[in-house]
């Protein structure tokens, strides 16, 4: 059974992810905190796309910042879905952070 964890990301600290129950599943990183620059540029110029600006690097997916953790989740599944885990959590990075 393939499990992967999907996190949704803002500059947060992601050290959870280092948890040995956590270490035998997969998982993928959408980080929009360096994706300000991006959003300008994908909002100037209507022939631009998501996929244009999207950056990858090891499992970690760098998305211009547009939307919150829903419009990763769907980016995730939409590139994703042929191929998608049989199990899949998705999270907000900051989902351990005191409110």
């Amino acid at each position: 059974m393939k499990k992967q964890i999907v996190v949704s990301s803002y500059n947060d600290d992601l050290s959870f992810l280092n948890n040995s129950y956590l270490k035998d599943i997969e998982h993928i990183i959408y980080e929009k905190g360096n994706g300000d620059e991006a959003k300008a540029l994908l909002l100037e110029n209507v022939d631009l796309t998501m996929d244009d600006l999207v950056e990858k690097s090891g499992n970690t997916y760098y998305l211009p910042n547009i939307g919150l953790c829903g419009q990763s989740f769907l980016f995730h599944i939409c590139k994703h879905y042929n191929e998608l885990a049989d199990a899949t959590i998705f999270i907000a990075g900051d989902c351990l952070e005191d409110a």
